[in-house]
């Protein structure tokens, strides 16, 4: 029996999203589910109900929901549209599940499975669906055009060549750099931190850690799911990660020797090369949370310094950065 999925107008203040988009609508229709949906639903989008040529299209929330087993929404139902959802059905969207309880105890009054999807597990597999990253990106942009209009002393940059800097520096002020930067991927010394030291700019370094491997946790017969990204990476093929083990083995070897861990003495090299350089190491566990923090005890003296530019000068770090 195929799915019925029903799509319905968000009533929401100031709501302009849909839940469908018709490219999406095709897609279920290929795989044999039956699609209602409410008139005009998709008109705020801009999405006309002719773009819709797989979906039935109904006069009113009742009659897009009538029999369906999945529904569809932007924001959290009213009473009165929970009201008019099937007992039993399943409800899909930004629920906002614990703002108010009168909603959940509705839904489940009337046996309705909800799925918040700004409560699915921030995970690889599940990037597809995350809501949230989009929405971030979205109001990342927002901040971005507002900083530059209102904020004179604040102005980000993101991976961006030395001569790209001065430019925009001259122009509007630039706080602070992100770009890739760790003990094996060193290139923005080259350039980019000299521009950034003369002209007072902050730098970030992302993937601190060089994407795991710098903890010391991979091996060459570590495997990556495919919607990871080291699956593809040069650097973390069984040959690459079995090579460079001598970056691990030096951060190991200093590590022994201050109590600590590979990743905590990766991070704690970058914070002792300049007090304007602040790492962003990612993490997905608490306990890792606390390795990483642990860095900022870690005094790396003069000497440390020393013995690992001069090991790392003997490294060549096989497989390319991307």
């Amino acid at each position: 029996m195929p799915l019925t999925i029903a799509v319905t107008r968000e009533r929401a203040p100031g709501e302009h999203r849909v839940a469908l988009v018709p490219e999406t609508a095709r897609k279920f229709a290929a795989l044999g589910a039956r699609l209602r949906m409410e008139q005009s639903a998709g008109t705020d989008s801009h999405f006309l109900d002719s773009d819709y040529s797989d979906i039935t299209m109904v006069g009113g929330i009742r009659e897009a929901c009538a029999g369906a087993d999945l529904i569809l929404r932007v924001t959290p139902p009213s009473p009165e549209e929970i009201a008019a959802l099937p007992e039993g059905s399943t409800l899909i969207g930004l629920l906002r599940p614990f703002e108010d309880k009168a909603r959940l105890a509705a839904l489940n009054a009337r046996k309705i499975t909800a799925f918040a999807l700004e409560l699915l597990p921030r995970i690889s597999r599940a990037q597809s669906m995350d809501a949230l990253s989009s929405q971030g990106a979205c109001a990342g942009y927002q901040c971005g055009l507002i900083a530059a209009a209102r904020c004179t002393k604040f102005f980000p940059m993101l991976t961006t060549a030395a001569g790209t800097i001065r430019r925009v520096h001259a122009v509007q002020p630039v706080t602070a750099l992100q770009s890739e930067y760790s003990l094996w991927w060193r290139r923005p010394e080259e350039d980019v931190l000299p521009t950034c030291a003369e002209l007072g700019i902050g730098f970030v370094p992302y993937s601190p850690l060089g994407r795991g491997y710098l903890t010391g946790k991979v091996n060459e017969t570590t495997t990556f799911d495919s919607s990871d990204i080291r699956s593809r990476n040069p650097r973390f093929t069984a040959e690459a990660i079995k090579a460079n083990r001598a970056v691990i083995d030096l951060l190991e070897k200093i590590g022994a020797e201050k109590e600590a861990t590979p990743a905590q003495i990766a991070l704690a090299w970058l914070l002792a090369q300049k007090p304007w350089i602040v790492p962003i190491p990612g993490s997905r566990k608490l306990e890792r949370l606390d390795e990483n923090l642990g860095a900022a005890k870690i005094n790396l003296t003069a000497r440390d310094l020393n013995e690992i530019q001069s090991a790392m000068s003997q490294i060549k770090v096989v497989g390319d950065r991307y």
